[in-house]
């Protein structure tokens, strides 16, 4: 009689390893599913977005919107060979039409940080946007902002970071470089032509808004998303 050697053993225990692996991907074949089959109701067919303004991301005045995240979601429709029907309106009315599956998804500029978030999913970021600090190449940099005064642009969420960080907003029209400190967006400093601090006042990070529970369409233009924002 022959013993199984450890070698013999090793070998089954692999063959029921890999078969075991193998049933559970036939388990779950078609994994992630949309309950509401939202990826397969779209593919070749239509998308339904709705669009509220809000700054460069989207705009829905005029014949068709425009912006960074119209943009997104037109690449986005044509890899899906989707038609796109644009719903204009404020933010909080096509967000309850996204909640009841009225709407496909939604933009406007929405973070990550929206209390949406309870009812909602939300893509992962398309674009990430760091409020900082500037001031003109020959001068240097505070490491903090405490009780200094820093030009913010009226009605900007700058101001709302710099007041948490203790400084003293002051109110501007247009941000203009000078000799003085400067808070904005790390975009808008470089375009001033300003030395950008090190540190970071906030980051927010914009997604897409979309059915909660629709993973395979989430994972989509997850996908998408990942693939384009390294283009």
């Amino acid at each position: 009689m022959h013993m199984p050697t450890l070698q013999h053993c090793s070998n089954r225990l692999l063959h029921f390893f890999v078969l075991g692996c193998f049933l559970l991907l036939v388990g779950c074949d078609n994994y992630p599913r949309d309950p509401e089959h939202t990826l397969e109701n779209v593919k070749g067919h239509v998308l339904r977005v709705g669009v509220a303004s809000n700054g460069k991301w989207a705009q829905a005045d005029g014949a068709s919107p425009s912006g960074i995240e119209v943009e997104l979601v037109k690449g986005f429709a044509k890899e899906l060979g989707a038609e796109i029907e644009w719903l204009p309106d404020a933010q909080s009315n096509i967000l309850e039409k996204v909640e009841v599956h009225e709407l496909d998804m939604a933009i406007g500029g929405f973070t990550k940080t929206s209390p949406w978030v309870k009812h909602l999913a939300f893509s992962q970021p398309h674009h990430t946007e760091k409020i900082k600090v500037g001031t003109l190449p020959s001068r240097t940099l505070p490491e903090e902002i405490e009780d200094l005064p820093v030009h913010v642009r009226r009605n900007s969420q700058a101001a709302v970071y710099v007041k948490k960080k203790e400084g003293q907003p002051v109110y501007v029209d247009q941000l203009q470089p000078g000799p003085y400190l400067v808070a904005a967006t790390e975009e808008e400093l470089q375009q001033l032509g300003l030395r950008v601090s090190d540190y970071t006042l906030h980051k927010e990070e914009y997604v897409v808004a979309i059915p909660k529970g629709e993973n395979a369409f989430l994972m989509r233009l997850d996908k998408y998303i990942d693939k384009h924002s390294h283009e």
